[in-house]
């Protein structure tokens, strides 16, 4: 009997760990479907708000940003088609850029900031108004004539 004893405690030990490593997994498996997380790209319906807000505007102002207008910053290839899409030949009567601080500090931020003032320059008759990030060397160096608002432009 001492010698059966040490081998019935390992088959019963043995038995508990397997139903104990069998449970783990299936509630391991299923908190994984619990928390499961899946991605939607809110593009389509980004895409669709704006096309309702400007079906029923005759002249719209159209606002354009990045994370600054919404929590995530908008694919830079949304400049040339979404935007020219959505307003089509009818155009705008302003466009307003907000931009942030997501290039602070670039080596390009003057020039991509310059390339997107002239991307939007077609979709208006007005030259587009800019309110840049709060730094003073960036602003500087896109605060040159070509972007600045003119009275005018606030005036109706």
């Amino acid at each position: 009997m001492h010698r059966a004893l040490p081998w019935i405690l390992t088959v019963v030990f043995l038995v508990g760990f397997v139903a104990s490593f069998t449970e783990l997994q299936r509630m391991r498996k299923r908190f994984g479907e619990v928390s499961q997380r899946t991605f939607h790209d809110h593009a389509d319906v980004r895409e669709f708000m704006i096309r309702a807000a400007l079906a029923d505007a005759a002249a719209p102002i159209v606002v354009l940003g990045d994370s600054i207008t919404e929590m995530a910053p908008l694919p830079r290839e949304l400049w040339r088609r979404l935007a020219t899409r959505l307003l089509g030949p009818k155009g705008a009567f302003l466009v307003a850029l907000t931009v942030g601080a997501n290039d602070v500090g670039s080596a390009t931020v003057q020039r991509d900031f310059a390339e997107l003032i002239d991307m939007v320059k077609p979709l208006s008759t007005r030259p587009p108004v800019v309110a840049a990030v709060a730094d003073a060397r960036t602003n500087a160096a896109i605060g040159g004539s070509r972007n600045r608002p003119r009275r005018s432009i606030c005036r109706s």
